[in-house]
Parts: C-alpha cells; structure tokens; sequence
C-alpha cells in the first residue's frame, strides 16, 4: 500500500516547486558570459545617458552630470579591476562583499544619473521616454551582483584560456571616459 505524504511535507514541495518556476532567469546559475554582458549592459547604458545629456543639457547641467557619471563609473571601474586582479593567479583580490558594495553604489549612481538626464529631455520629441525605458532596463542589481559573485567564486576552475578571455571581455565592459562620448544627434 502506498504510504500518503505528510501535509507538511508536501506543502513544502510544492512552495520549492513554485519558487523554483517563478524566479527570475538571473537566480539561477550565472555563467561568465552572462556576468560580463551585464556589465557591458550598464556601460551601454550609461554611454546612451551621457550622449542624450551632451545633446541637450547647458554646460552647467553636462558638469554635473560629469561628476555623477564620474562617481558611478568609479565604482564600476572598481569592480571590474576586482574581478581582473581575483582572475590572475596568485594576487589576493577584494573581498566579494566591497565587490557587492561597489556594484551597488555605481548603480544606484547610474540610475540616477539616467534619471537626472530624463528630467532634461524634451517631453514632445518622444526621447524621454527612451531615457525612461533605459533607467527601467538597469539591470537589476541582484542579477549584478549573481554575476560578479558568479565570476568571483567559480574562476579557479576556469582554465588559463578562459581566464584569458574573461579579462579580455571584462576589459571591454569598462565605461569611456565622459570626454569620449559624443552628444546624441
């Protein structure tokens, strides 16, 4: 005779079951090439900010904002050298919770430099709404912080190639200095 499940027990099955099949794609495992495209993700994103704010903002609006993308970019920047210095062998590297630190701070940086720039732009030329949509397209920053913690954790097991190729990437996800970007046409 089959034995019944205990309500408590069955209940709790189908409570991991839901969690499981309503988390987000970025709960689950995190792989490298995820990790670094959301941080190219965020440069993208900060590299549009800065180009809608040199299009339409005055000298006093495009110095401040300088400063601001100035500070999250710093904090981006921090980041990926953290990674860089944790993929090369035998360098002690920051410790994953500054990581965390510094990815949170750089994107709530961002958000609000993305946010101060929609303020700027004219409602009736529909670009708002474009600056709007990329301020709600930040990745979330859980989905950051998966990944850098993705990249921290599982890099030993990665081969001398991968490594190599992972810098590479995570060299190109760093953000341009503000002088580099152009304004928006």
């Amino acid at each position: 005779m089959l034995e019944r499940p205990k309500p408590h027990r069955t209940c709790l099955g189908i409570l991991f079951v839901l969690i499981g099949a309503t988390a987000p794609a970025w709960a689950r495992d995190v792989a490298w090439p995820e990790a670094v495209a959301q941080l190219a993700h965020e440069r993208s994103l900060a590299q549009t900010c800065t180009a809608s704010l040199k299009a339409h903002g005055d000298a006093e609006q495009i110095s401040r904002g300088e400063f601001a993308y100035g500070e999250a970019k710093a904090s981006f920047d921090a980041v990926i050298a953290g990674l860089i210095t944790a993929l090369d062998q035998g360098e002690a590297p920051k410790a994953l919770p500054d990581l965390e630190a510094d990815l949170e701070h750089g994107d709530a940086g961002l958000r609000k430099f993305c946010e101060t720039v929609s303020d700027l732009l004219p409602a009736e030329a529909g670009q708002r709404g474009i600056i709007d949509d990329i301020v709600k397209a930040v990745v979330a920053i859980d989905a950051l912080k998966d990944g850098v913690a993705a990249l921290y954790n599982n890099h030993r097991a990665d081969s001398a190639l991968t490594r190599a190729t992972i810098k590479t990437q995570l060299e190109a996800a760093r953000w341009p200095d503000f002088e580099q970007i152009g304004a928006a046409r």
